[in-house]
Order: C-alpha cells, then structure tokens, then sequence
C-alpha cells in the first residue's frame, strides 16, 4: 500500500522492538522533491520531559495523547493539562495520565490501568470543562487476540473554587457539575530518574466513576483496529467530550468515541451521558470499507465531526458533522478527492465556526505533504473548498485552535525519513501558513514501531490549544544505550 512508505523505521532496540529513521525508496511516482529547509525558532519553545524509559530491556513508551482546560482565559499560569502515555515494563502494558494544574510547571502521575498482555494500546485523553468541576474520559483499546475492543473510563475532578472565575457559556449551565463523594485515585510514586518532571505535592483528587475501564465496544469482531499491506497494524479510533449546554444530560457532558470495526467494514460510534453507562454502538454514515485512522472532534456550539480515511484505492478523507449531540450525522464529504493516498484527517472548529481539517496526502510529491481544506456548515451539511498542501515533507498532521489561531504540528519527513517535530501555524483562518521549521531538539519524533510480534505500529504527535498557548505531546527516541521513548511536551505562545 501507498500509505506504508511515509512510515519509515530502522534502529533495533530492547526486547525486540524495531524504532528508527532510514531512507526508504517511495514507490508509484516519477517527481523527486527536495525536503523543505526547516527554520528553528528555539526561543519560542518550552519543553519538558515527562517520562524517560529505557533504564532496562523491555521498557518503552509506544503512544500518547493531550488534552487542555484553559481555566481562566486571562491567566496563561492555570491551564489544567492532561497527558496520557502507554509505557511497556517487560509483559505490562501501563496506562499512565499526568495531570499539571499551572500550564506545565508541576505536575502528578496517576497509574489508570496496568494491562498484563497486548493491551493499553492507543491511549485517548478528553476533558469537559466546567466551573465546579471537570470530567476527564480516559480510553484505550485491547490488542489481546479474541478480545479486540475499546474501552473507556470517566473521572471527575473538582477545581480549586479560589482560583475560578467565570468561564464560556458553557461553564455557567445549570445544574451546576459536581463530582461524587467516592474515594479519589491515589497518584503514582514519582521515580528518579524514570520521573524528571517537577512533582506537585498537592494534586487535585482525581475521582473515578466507574470502579473499572468499561467495554465500550463490545464485540465478538476487532474494534478499534486495523492491518493493511500485511503488517500495518494500529489503533484506529478517537474520543472527544460534547460540553455544550445542549448536550448535558443532568448536568453530565456527553462522552463519545469513534472506532473502526472488523477492519474491512463500518466505522461505528458509542455515546454515554453519564460517564458508566454506553450507548450499542451505531454505524457512521460512512460507506464500508477499510477504515481508518478516525478523528472525532467537538466544537464549542455542541456540533460534533467524525472523520475517517476509507483506504481503498484511490484513498481518500472524509467527513460528517452532527448538530444534535450525535442523534443524527449529515452527509458524508469526500475533503481530498485525488489520486494519491489521502490519510488520518484532523478537525479543527475556530470562533468563526470555519470548519479546518489537515492531512497527509501523497498527491504530487515523491514523499508525503500535509494538506488542508476549510468547510462552511448550515447544520449538518458541509460545504468544502479545493484542498491544497501547505507544508512539506509532513505526516500525520494534528490541528488546534485557540478559537482564531490554527496550529498544525505533525511529523517531519525530509527525505522520506522520521526526523523531529514540524510545525506551522496560521493566524488568518487557513488562507496563509506561516513557513514550517522543526521543534528545537525534537528529533527524533513519534518513530515508527516494529513490535516484537512483527506488526507495524505508528506512534502520532498530538496537541492542544488554550488561551494563546499551544501544547504539544510526542514519544522521541532517545540515545542509546541510555534511553529510547520518552514523553516529551513542549508549548510556546501564539504563532509566531
């Protein structure tokens, strides 16, 4: 498949895993580009390290995900981060979530789950922001052959009443969001020098409202999975949480997920109003097929986008909106109609209510650019513009706003090789994008895995935005002998 030569990987670790960074040919075109000239801006960037592993065999980081809560839009110190990691110690696959409540400066570790097998794969992270209180959905998905499923846990976390002010619209319906008297989850030690981040010594109760992960899924068929080419194999689903005062239920946010089911069939969707309970899963109105790489995304209105790459040939994007809380979705539009292979849409919703996505696109170049197209919605239906590529050389694209501001992050590729972290930006809804460069000290960024069963497995880079802040989480290989996958996040201010 087209698709398999923008992952690229060579350098043999511990315990069998495969992780690197060689040339490999691209195969179906004639155009040989140069990779784009990346100019750093390292005075722009904070960065820390959350994680560090390789301190023995058998011990790495395969995945990671990000969400923010903004708190108070006029104070840029209280931003309420959420960073959630999968580490591999020996046969256990660790489900970690790291929580800073000052936009970075301390933090504390929480142990969600220690899977005994292929399990806690695909970490997802997101939160509903009120002013009392905010829900944090925690996922991951089951890779343990006869038990492919997703699965999802809600927690509440109740805010610091001094440090509150009035927030979005939002944050002020009524009845008002409170968390349960239940015991609040204990954190996890802080490990030198396995934990380099700055501890907070008081973190808020993180209180969990379900005693386990609940299968959201549920299936006798693989949820949440996919195998192309042979030896693809990742996860393929997404979640997100709908805080709009039209979709609370009791005062409870709608938590959703979206998921690739049976490999060659449907993309279906589940939803939970109160954080325990889900609802059977239902099929997206996207044609069956080989799914993958879903995205699932909320707006501030409550209106909510599914997107998904139907990988057949020729591969394209597509995308449906749903403005009543997930009861019914729109018409599905095909974002990149072309001849490459177009893959792993990312949806991002300005004040505007301009409708941005970004991808990867294979059309026109001997590597892989990322592409974007913008989209007007009346309802449920969309109207979208001619896409075109704005970054060279990139794959995997993730997209944020702050509500004006666009950040796309993604991986660089020059040469067809994994490098570090790419990024532009564009503070005029999409029309320009300010010239790409790399994250001062990224490289190497979200390598791509073979495990150790011989599959191959692709780590993304994530972000986040919060008031002008933009947060962005990857796993970056290490030196060895020393260290392979840490989690590493850095932010900056505005564009730039």
């Amino acid at each position: 498949m087209r698709s398999l030569w923008k992952w690229v990987v060579v350098l043999v670790v511990a315990g069998g895993l495969v992780v690197g960074t060689a040339n490999e040919p691209v195969r179906g075109h004639e155009e040989v580009l140069e990779p784009a000239v990346l100019e750093a801006q390292p005075e722009a960037w904070t960065a820390v390290t959350l994680g560090v592993s390789g301190r023995r065999a058998g011990d790495f980081f395969i995945d990671v995900d990000i969400d923010v809560d903004p708190r108070d839009p006029n104070n840029p110190d209280d931003d309420n981060i959420y960073v959630v990691a999968t580490r591999v110690e020996g046969s256990d696959f660790i489900l970690f979530l790291y929580v800073s409540k000052d936009s970075g400066k301390t933090w504390v570790k929480y142990r969600i789950k220690t899977c005994s097998g292929i399990e806690c794969f695909q970490p997802r992270v997101a939160v509903g922001s009120f002013t009392e209180a905010n829900i944090v959905a925690v996922g991951w998905q089951d890779l343990t052959p006869g038990n492919l499923d997703v699965f999802v846990q809600a927690f509440c976390i109740p805010k610091s009443q001094a440090a509150e002010v009035p927030q979005l619209v939002v944050e002020s319906a009524l009845p008002q969001l409170r968390c349960p008297d239940k015991p609040a989850l204990q954190p996890d030690p802080k490990q030198e020098p396995r934990d380099p981040y700055v501890e907070d010594t008081s973190p808020l109760p993180l209180i969990p409202l379900t005693d386990e992960m609940v299968n959201v899924s549920n299936s006798d068929a693989i949820s949440g999975n996919h195998e192309i080419g042979g030896r693809e194999w990742a996860g393929s689903w997404d979640l997100s949480i709908n805080s709009h005062p039209n979709c609370l239920t009791n005062g409870f946010p709608l938590i959703w997920t979206i998921w690739a089911e049976d490999i060659n069939a449907d993309m279906l969707y589940s939803l939970s109003k109160d954080g325990q309970t889900w609802s059977a899963p239902a099929k997206l109105p996207f044609a069956s097929g080989q799914t993958r790489f879903p995205s699932a995304y909320t707006d501030r209105n409550g209106v909510m986008y599914a997107g998904s790459t139907l990988s057949v040939s020729p591969a394209e994007v597509y995308l449906t909106a749903s403005d009543n809380c997930g009861a019914s979705w729109g018409p599905v539009v095909n974002l990149s109609s072309n001849p490459g292979f177009s893959d792993a849409p990312q949806v991002a919703v300005t004040d505007d209510g301009k409708v941005h996505i970004v991808w990867d696109d294979t059309t026109g170049t001997a590597n892989v650019d990322d592409f974007y197209t913008s989209c007007t919605r009346q309802g449920n239906v969309l109207s979208c513009a001619l896409a075109r590529s704005i970054a060279k050389d990139g794959a995997f694209p993730t997209l944020a706003t702050d509500g004006k501001v666009l950040y796309m992050p993604y991986r660089n590729t020059p040469g067809g090789r994994t490098a570090g972290v790419g990024f532009s930006c564009s503070t005029d809804g999409g029309a320009t994008w300010l010239p790409a460069y790399e994250l001062p000290g990224s490289a190497v960024a979200s390598p791509t895995f073979v495990m150790p069963w011989g599959y191959v497995h692709f780590l993304m880079i994530k972000a986040a935005a919060a008031g002008d802040r933009v947060y962005v989480v990857w796993a970056q290989a290490g030196d060895a002998p020393t260290r392979f996958l840490n989690v590493r996040l850095a932010w900056r201010k505005g564009c730039g």
